[in-house]
C-alpha cells in the first residue's frame, strides 16, 4: 500500500513539476473569443457540449489553421443541436460557419483580432436546427493584459442575413449584434478561472413582421491546461446563466481544446 501512495504523491510532483513550467494558456475564452491567432503549424481543434435541464444540448466542433501564420488564420465551426419540439425531440447538423480572422494587432498588452464569418445553411430550418439562410458575421476580439496574472477579452460583432423572405410580406434584411466580456484570474500558468458576460440579439421573421430575440448570460468557470512536447491540451468546464430580462435555466458547458504541432 505505502508503495502505491508513493507512486501517486511521486505522479503528483511530477505533474506540478511541469505546470511550473507550462506556458500561460492562450486559447479562447468558452463562449466568445481572445484575440490570439494560432501561431505557425500550430493547429487548434476545439470541442464543446452544453446541456440544460431541460434536455436540449449543443455540440460544436472546430479546427483554427493558421494560413500561413499568426498574421492570418482560416477556421471551421460545426454545431450538431438537441432541441426539444412539441412531441419529443429533434437533433441533427447546424449551419456551419466559415471564418478568416486577421492578426492585426500584437503587442505585449494589446491584441485586436477581427474576423469575417460567412454562415452556410446546413442545418435544417424546418426543424429549428438552421436558418435556411446564408449570412454574414463580423466580430472583432481586443484582448488587454494589464498584469501576468489578469487577463481581459472583449467582443463586438454584427450578423446580417440579406432579404429574407420566409412568412414576411416583402424580402427584408435581418440584423443582429453581439457583445462579451471575459475577465481571466491567471492562478497559475496552467490554471485559470474565468468569468464571461455575453449579450446577443437578433431580429428573427415572425409571421409578416420581425421580432428582436435578445440573450444576456453570465458565464463563470475555469480551465486547466496540459502541455507536452509539441502540444497542450486544455480542459475547461462552467455554468452559463440567464441573467436580466433572460429567461431559462442554466445550462452545464464542456470546453475541450487539443494544438498539436503539425508542421
Amino acid at each position: 500500500m505505502k508503495s502505491i501512495y508513493s507512486c501517486l504523491l511521486g505522479c503528483l510532483v511530477t505533474i506540478l513539476n511541469s505546470a511550473a513550467m507550462a506556458e500561460p494558456i492562450e486559447d479562447n475564452s468558452f463562449l466568445m473569443e481572445e484575440a490570439y491567432n494560432q501561431d505557425a503549424g500550430i493547429v487548434q481543434f476545439i470541442q464543446t457540449f452544453q446541456r440544460d435541464k431541460s434536455g436540449e444540448a449543443f455540440y460544436s466542433f472546430t479546427a483554427e489553421i493558421p494560413a500561413p501564420n499568426k498574421t492570418h488564420q482560416i477556421s471551421f465551426s460545426v454545431p450538431y443541436s438537441r432541441l426539444q419540439s412539441e412531441t419529443s425531440y429533434v437533433q441533427g447538423l447546424g449551419d456551419v460557419a466559415l471564418n478568416y480572422r486577421y492578426q492585426w494587432i500584437a503587442n505585449e498588452s494589446v491584441l485586436l483580432a477581427p474576423r469575417f464569418t460567412v454562415l452556410a445553411p446546413t442545418g435544417s430550418s424546418n426543424q429549428g436546427l438552421g436558418t435556411g439562410l446564408t449570412g454574414y458575421q463580423t466580430n472583432w476580439a481586443i484582448t488587454v493584459l494589464p498584469s501576468p496574472h489578469w487577463a481581459v477579452h472583449m467582443n463586438v460583432g454584427a450578423t446580417f442575413y440579406p432579404r429574407v423572405k420566409k412568412d414576411l410580406e416583402k424580402p427584408t434584411d435581418l440584423y443582429g449584434h453581439n457583445s462579451a466580456l471575459s475577465v481571466i484570474w491567471r492562478l497559475r500558468d496552467n490554471f485559470n478561472l474565468l468569468t464571461e458576460f455575453v449579450q446577443t440579439s437578433m431580429q428573427e421573421a415572425a409571421g409578416s413582421e420581425t421580432t428582436m430575440s435578445d440573450t444576456v448570460l453570465i458565464n463563470p468557470g475555469f480551465r486547466y491546461a496540459i502541455d507536452f512536447e509539441k502540444s497542450q491540451l486544455v480542459l475547461g468546464a462552467s455554468m452559463p446563466t440567464p441573467v436580466l430580462s433572460s429567461q431559462g435555466p442554466a445550462s452545464y458547458f464542456a470546453y475541450v481544446s487539443y494544438e498539436p504541432t503539425l508542421w
